[in-house]
């Protein structure tokens, strides 16, 4: 434990312990937090989407960018589609809201959706982030915090020599 307390606090997860599955789901929730925090002051959010800097796509909610890809699709159907009836496989979504609805900006999304559809891509592009970081899980936190955010933002994956930097 004093190990996993001194690593928490320089925001490293301890590479030379076994973390009990209770320690590392703790560890990873503080890690979001402070991923989420960083890409909310940096993005903002849009409850309309919006053509940012002449775009080819628009950007809704905290910097989701509605590029009409598998990824972008299926982050808004996991963050918005709910089921009218538990038992039926009749799927909806609250407010009529669908993503080509969101491509075209025809519609907006409440603050609560928009949280809603950042808290799936946070956990997405966390996990892109590490895949494309070997190592990334013993980085220090504020090291972690701009390879996510440069990842969200679309520039890690297109940055092969930064990232071979860190091996």
């Amino acid at each position: 434990i004093p190990t996993l307390l001194i690593a928490s606090m320089m925001g490293v997860m301890p590479s030379n312990k076994a973390m009990t599955a209770e320690e590392y789901k703790e560890w990873q929730e503080k890690s979001i937090t402070a991923y989420s925090d960083l890409l909310k002051v940096q993005e903002g959010i849009l409850l309309t989407p919006t053509n940012l800097f002449k775009e080819d796509y628009k950007t809704v909610g905290i910097g989701h960018y509605l590029d009409g890809s598998s990824r972008s699709r299926d982050a808004v159907r996991r963050a918005l589609l709910v089921l009218d009836d538990p038992s039926s496989v009749t799927l909806s979504i609250p407010h009529n809201i669908h993503y080509n609805d969101l491509m075209r900006g025809s519609v907006s999304l409440t603050v609560e959706q928009a949280e809603k559809l950042f808290q799936v891509d946070i956990v997405d592009y966390i996990n892109y982030a590490s895949k494309l970081s070997p190592g990334f899980e013993t980085f220090s936190e504020i090291l972690r915090k701009n390879i996510v955010s440069a990842t969200y933002r679309g520039s890690w994956g297109d940055s092969p020599k930064t990232r071979n930097l860190l091996k």
